[in-house]
């Protein structure tokens, strides 16, 4: 049971450059994902902002004490600098290598 949906959306003009899916999955977490910045904006610090506001959503609005996500490998020191910590051995999605990580509040 899907719990709550939100995206977060991020806008240039009237394109959607960035964008992130929150739910919560249980009655304790919650899961982020679908998190994509396009390639033109990905030097521009547009990820970590709209990472940081999605997190600072959840923790004020969801009573959650755990946020997971699955990460393609390559951008783990991302959200390491967020908090989230390696939860699982690489596991292969599409073509790329993937891990899940966790945040507990």
């Amino acid at each position: 049971i899907t719990y709550f949906l939100k995206f977060i959306l991020a806008e240039d003009d009237e394109d959607i450059v960035a964008t992130i899916r929150v739910f919560k999955d249980t009655k304790d977490s919650a899961v982020m994902s679908r998190f994509i910045v396009k390639k033109d904006f990905t030097s521009k610090g547009l990820g970590k902002q709209l990472f940081g506001e999605c997190l600072e959503y959840i923790k004020k609005n969801l009573s959650v004490s755990l946020i997971k996500l699955g990460a393609q490998e390559y951008y783990e020191n991302f959200y390491a600098e967020f908090g989230f910590i390696k939860s699982s051995d690489v596991y292969m999605e599409g073509n790329s290598p993937h891990i899940r990580m966790r945040l507990k509040l």
